[in-house]
């Protein structure tokens, strides 16, 4: 196959940018938006649990179990939208898998949080950490800790680094009225500089002229 001499120089660039795209664009590495997992979580004073099918997990050992107790995913029809939400729980928390970060840098993470009406007061919390490596739990930059009514409002943190990144949700609540709810969980992070590969491509030249080259690769 005869190439014009400049084509590996083409051939060169095209592949720079796919390894630039990937070593510098921004990666989603986790995302839990619920959709699919209708009725995925606890409820009633036992209560009833169903996890199957989900990477996260709840704690609700300090929970205010009843028969009005809800932690789970639920479809909101009025807004149309698919969520977690927690009424009338006490203490309940919500837990991500451990997410593999090992290879990104200055990963970060959003979270969408929401209420179903005003009827929050000030003893009623949200709050949102995260921690590294199996670390200490820290309350997120953003909006990592709410009380009372707060709206929609989006919880965020930046600038994290390591191999393991856990995130952890934890609500408060105490009547049937109060719903604190959260949706389109997402980590993303940079693809760090990359290491040797294991098949590196190799250009093989050959029969060089001033106008052709034979190129082979692999």
């Amino acid at each position: 196959y005869k190439a014009p001499l400049n084509m590996k120089t083409k051939l060169l660039l095209i592949i720079c940018i796919v390894i630039s795209a990937y070593t510098f664009g921004q990666v989603t590495i986790y995302s839990e938006n619920f959709d699919g997992q209708q009725g995925k979580g606890a409820t009633g004073v036992t209560p009833t649990v169903d996890l199957t099918g989900v990477t996260w997990n709840i704690d609700f050992s300090g929970a205010s179990l009843s028969n009005n107790y809800r932690f789970r995913v639920r479809n909101v029809n009025s807004i149309g939208v698919t969520l977690f939400e927690a009424r009338n729980v006490g203490t309940s928390i919500w837990l991500s898998p451990a997410i593999d970060i090992s290879s990104y840098t200055d990963v970060a993470f959003t979270i969408d949080a929401s209420q179903g009406g005003n009827n929050l007061d000030n003893s009623d919390t949200l709050t949102t950490q995260y921690r590294i490596d199996g670390g200490t739990w820290i309350n997120a930059a953003t909006n990592g800790s709410l009380n009372d009514d707060y709206g929609n409002v989006e919880i965020s943190q930046s600038s994290l680094n390591g191999n393991t990144l856990e995130l952890r949700v934890t609500f408060v609540n105490n009547n049937n009225n109060e719903r604190q709810r959260i949706d389109n969980i997402e980590v993303t992070g940079l693809l760090s500089a990359c290491s040797t590969p294991v098949n590196p491509i190799t250009f093989n030249t050959a029969n060089g002229t001033n106008t052709t080259v034979d190129l082979n690769w692999n």
